[in-house]
Parts: structure tokens; C-alpha cells; sequence
């Protein structure tokens, strides 16, 4: 009986990875590629971090906490994100401008 529990909880887990943590490895192969300029490798973490933001229930407490535990810890990487984010407003303002 207890296999059966284990085999239901290790297929909901496996579901719950392919649903929200598959894009992941993607990511992260993306980061290592030479020659991605500063702004592309920002975008990058920036769409993981709303992506783990965007966990359901409860497991986004823990993946989340993981995220910016790691942000917390790169202090230049979280001055850069603030950066993009302010670009990408001057940009928008700016289009809306003209």
C-alpha cells in the first residue's frame, strides 16, 4: 500500500516539475552560450525569477525563497536586474512619447 503512495506522490512531483521547472535546464544553457550580450542574460534570469514568482500553492513558497536567496547573494546581479527593469520603463516611457 505504501508503494502505491509513494508512486502517486513521486508521479505528482515528476508532473509538478514538467509543468513548472522544465524550462529550467533551457535557461540555464542559455546563460552558459558565448557571446549572449548582458541584456539578453538579464532577460533570461529575470523570466526564470517570474516564472518561479508564478509557482501555484505552496511549493512557491520554497522555490521562491530559493530564487532570491540566490539574487540576495549576487549583489551586482540584483543592482543589474533593477537596471533592466528600470530600461525597459524609460523605454516603454519613451515609446509612448513619440
Amino acid at each position: 500500500m505504501e508503494d502505491l503512495t509513494e508512486k502517486a506522490s513521486l508521479k505528482s512531483d515528476l508532473a509538478f516539475i514538467q509543468t513548472h521547472l522544465s524550462f529550467l535546464p533551457g535557461s540555464i544553457q542559455q546563460l552558459e552560450e558565448a557571446g549572449v550580450t548582458l541584456t539578453d542574460s538579464l532577460g533570461i534570469v529575470e523570466d526564470a525569477k517570474n516564472k518561479i514568482d508564478s509557482i501555484p500553492g505552496p511549493k512557491e513558497v520554497f522555490f521562491k525563497a530559493k530564487m532570491d536567496a540566490v539574487l540576495e547573494k549576487n549583489t551586482a546581479l540584483k543592482f543589474l536586474l533593477e537596471l533592466l527593469v528600470f530600461c525597459k520603463a524609460r523605454r516603454a516611457q519613451s515609446c509612448q512619447e513619440n
